[in-house]
């Protein structure tokens, strides 16, 4: 008798959780399609058609979403057959979405066996005014790189371009991107520099730029003149080719560079600087026009290798840096913290500490940052002797980390 009424309640409660399972599945299928279509969008769209066997109210819902994101598997790298596949599925997609605009078409897929057919997809998300395009190819030397269709340049609703690896950037006389306001550029090609400076010429509102560039990339020149720029994120590859970084950016608010080539900067305009952000494999004085137009900058964090290796055995090489004759304006009026790292000890090292602190007017603190390989003894020395240098500000506190 107790055994059946046990039965009966676990029957019932098994029964309670099912009705309750089933309530919360229908809730969700009760929901405005508008509502629906906007939780989709934040699934990759693969997983969005997942969702049509729940039900035939879900049978066709991804269809309407006006998101776009496809990837493939690192399989169709080596398998021509999942490549042709992919291409086939991508194909379906676009023909199945039933949106006549959309707010992203994102693509990121390995190799291009033909290029035709990727550039009827690109000219496809153009023709549905597309917002934002994302698009990353993992080719190799022996694949063509993919050039994109000239309807692209004149995208008037493209408000995000981002194209990364296997792209070779053509770009045609005329160039129209009324509504582009970021733009990413990593580790493309480019068909000539005139291609780089007619891109940037037709981007009448762009604020952000992230340009990765490497040596084969036929380009040895980046003119940046876009009066609208407010965030800027540079890193050249390691190479032996001279490039030239010219960079004209009024109201340029946030600076992230990183130089692993012989650049040569002529920067005419960076007055607006709030934050700069720069790392260089060693000093140089084609450094000066770098380090003079980051002055005024307000937040500024400069890295460069202590010990720039120029060959396998030269670990020793000293950084001769000397005092400059005249004292940076910036030392006298505005400095007020320096933050040290990777301190250890050296001469070349001890010497632009003590100039700093004898020379910033207005220094707050001085944060020493040492190796963590330093034995502690030989930490409380370096304290003891950096404690002994003049300061020629009575308010700065050092502190050694």
């Amino acid at each position: 008798m107790a055994n059946s009424a046990c039965q009966e309640i676990n029957v019932g409660s098994k029964r309670g959780r099912s009705s309750d399972e089933a309530i919360c599945a229908d809730g969700i299928s009760r929901l405005p399609d508008v509502l629906i279509q906007h939780i989709l969008s934040f699934l990759s769209t693969k997983e969005a058609m997942a969702t049509s066997v729940l039900s035939k109210r879900w049978l066709w819902v991804w269809t309407w979403v006006p998101i776009i994101d496809l990837q493939d598997t690192p399989s169709c790298r080596t398998d021509l057959n999942l490549r042709f596949r992919f291409g086939q599925f991508v194909t379906r997609v676009l023909i199945l979405n039933k949106m006549a605009s959309l707010d992203k078409f994102c693509l990121k897929f390995n190799l291009v066996d033909h290029p035709s057919h990727v550039t009827t997809w690109f000219q496809d998300a153009v023709s549905r005014d597309v917002k934002e395009l994302d698009i990353t190819i993992h080719g190799t030397q022996i694949f063509p790189f993919l050039k994109l269709p000239f309807a692209l340049f004149t995208a008037r609703t493209l408000q995000v371009l981002k194209l990364s690896q296997g792209v070779e950037l053509h770009v045609p006389g005329t160039v129209s991107l009324p509504c582009l306001k970021v733009l990413h550029l990593v580790w493309i090609k480019y068909m000539n520099d005139e291609s780089v400076s007619r891109l940037f010429a037709g981007c009448h509102v762009l604020q952000e730029l992230v340009l990765r560039k490497y040596v084969g990339d036929n380009s040895t020149i980046s003119i940046i003149s876009i009066p609208t720029l407010k965030i800027m994120s540079i890193r050249f590859a390691t190479g032996l080719r001279k490039h030239r970084l010219k960079i004209n950016a009024p109201i340029l608010e946030h600076l992230h560079l990183e130089d692993n080539l012989g650049l040569e900067f002529d920067l005419e305009d960076v007055s607006s600087l709030v934050e700069a952000n720069v790392s260089v494999t060693w000093l140089e004085n084609r450094h000066i026009p770098l380090l003079k137009a980051l002055c005024n900058t307000k937040y500024v964090s400069f890295n460069w290798d202590w010990y720039a290796k120029k060959n396998d055995n030269c670990r020793g090489f000293e950084c001769r840096w000397k005092p400059p004759r005249n004292v940076p304006e910036c030392l006298l009026s505005s400095l007020e913290t320096v933050s040290f790292k990777r301190f250890e000890d050296v001469a070349y090292q001890l010497r632009m500490v003590k100039y700093i602190l004898g020379s910033a007017r207005v220094l707050k603190t001085m944060e020493i940052c040492s190796d963590g390989d330093l034995p502690l003894e030989l930490k409380l020395g370096v304290l003891k002797k950096l404690s002994m240098f003049p300061r020629r500000s009575k308010a700065c506190q050092l502190q050694f980390n």
